[in-house]
């Protein structure tokens, strides 16, 4: 198929939607021509915005993007450094002078390059309620004292929301208005994006997509609550459209521009986004930029975000040199590997590319259920915030228990040899898809998915 088959990928996004049962999802695929003109765009969408109501999906539906909210985050907080009001570069406590963590070491010393390149060591997951005004975001950060160090400053990748929050407070104050104010005067406006918003309720959007979860017993159901916690809103708020965040795209591959020539950012801006700030130790994410994530498909530099909510998850990845980004919104469902099966696909049909490789097991793992060469001293407690993995070996066997935010302990699959020859993946039970798990040849903890979680 071509990129501008709509009815082709309408079919294909109905087969693989039905599939994975998920309920409702937007694809948006955007091509470019050599000098950045929009040479073709499709918009397609499947199946219904909640399945208690069966109210189709629009064109103009809201999804929540989750974490993709952090690009636009990083991008208000380049453009406030381009225009003098802050310094990406700077510690952020030239901002934010009361900032207090619990490392005064790296309260001091952090910068805001750090935050958004999720280098900073500073715990990732605290999920907390501080109410739904503009003060929530503060308050967020002023309970930060005892966020504790998952790994020294700058030493490693390690993703983070907490971080981003920093990095949104400090916006405000540099800005001297809300964070989304910010975000919409410096980056939404000069887009013309008009269907980005960060509302905390469903009832303040229009058509607005119901994020599902799984039951106990397999089944689907409205997943509650709807929105994360309004003070978290720059690590993951944002509700929009695909046709919206492929905008984001293509204003970054053209280095900063809009279709009609406009510049939203400048040329050094989109590639420091982009470009390499610290390198990872996640299978198939080669680094992260000041915002956006790095792969590789084939010898192609891809940028690109994942986001998930509660029940809701997005997936957005653009590739410069083949002039084409990919956006697909989904309210639930096996999303994950929706989205492994269906951008393979694209990346073959429309860049012309091998797409990303989901994580797998090694057939001779998937066989014998033994964990191969997992080294035995990775045994034990790791945590990072809210999260912590337990990971026990015994003879040739490796298990793991995930435990979050108080939930009882998810057991799963054996930690198994991944297919790639990259680190270990484990699955748990009641996921469709593999998490990868990469020991750290120090034992000073383990790599799992994209949080490096420290030895408790």
């Amino acid at each position: 198929m071509t990129a501008g088959d709509a009815d082709g990928w309408r079919n294909e996004l109905d087969r693989l939607r039905q599939r994975h049962d998920v309920p409702g999802a937007q694809l948006g695929i955007l091509r470019l021509g050599r000098g950045g003109d929009e040479h073709d765009r499709t918009l397609v969408e499947s199946g219904v915005l909640d399945i208690a109501t069966g109210d189709p999906v629009r064109r103009d539906s809201s999804f929540q993007i989750g974490s993709i909210t952090k690009a636009w985050t990083a991008a208000a907080a380049l453009r406030l450094d381009e225009l003098g009001v802050l310094s990406v570069a700077a510690p952020v406590r030239a901002v934010l002078p009361s900032l207090a963590l619990a490392d005064p070491a790296v309260a001091e010393e952090v910068t805001l390059a750090d935050l958004l390149a999720h280098r900073s060591g500073i715990v990732g997951d605290r999920f907390r309620e501080t109410g739904d005004d503009d003060l929530a975001i503060a308050r967020y950060v002023d309970d930060l004292g005892d966020a504790e160090q998952v790994h020294p400053l700058r030493e490693r990748f390690s993703y983070g929301n907490a971080g981003y929050v920093i990095a949104g407070r400090a916006i405000e104050v540099a800005a001297g208005m809300p964070w989304r104010r910010v975000v919409h005067e410096l980056i939404d406006r000069p887009l013309g994006l008009e269907r980005v918003a960060a509302p905390t309720r469903a009832e303040d959007v229009e058509a607005p997509a119901i994020g599902h979860v799984f039951r106990a017993d397999g089944r689907l159901t409205r997943a509650e609550p709807w929105s994360i916690p309004p003070g978290m809103a720059p690590a993951g708020i944002l509700t929009t459209d695909a046709a919206s965040v492929l905008d984001l795209l293509a204003m970054t591959m053209r280095g900063g521009t809009t279709g009609d020539g406009q510049r939203v950012l400048s040329a050094a801006t989109v590639a420091a986004m982009c470009s390499p700030a610290i390198r990872t130790a996640v299978p198939g994410i080669d680094a992260w930029g000041l915002g956006w994530m790095i792969e590789r498909w084939d010898d192609a530099k891809v940028f690109g975000h994942d986001g998930g909510t509660n029940g809701q998850f997005a997936f957005a990845r653009a590739v410069p040199s083949a002039g084409c980004a990919f956006v697909l919104l989904t309210n639930g469902g096996r999303a994950r590997p929706f989205f492994d099966e269906l951008m393979p696909m694209l990346a073959r049909e429309v860049a012309g590319l091998n797409g990303p490789v989901a994580p797998a097991p090694a057939d001779v793992a998937a066989a014998d259920g033994t964990s191969g060469l997992f080294p035995s001293g990775a045994a034990g407690r790791y945590r990072n915030g809210d999260s912590d993995l337990v990971i026990d070996v015994d003879g040739r066997r490796a298990a793991a228990e995930l435990l979050e935010a108080g939930e009882n302990p998810a057991i799963g699959s054996a930690v198994v040899p991944a297919a790639s020859g990259a680190g270990f993946v484990w699955q748990r039970d009641g996921e469709s898809f593999w998490r990868t798990l990469v020991p750290d040849a120090a034992g000073l903890g383990v790599q799992f998915g994209l949080r490096f979680m420290r030895r408790a």
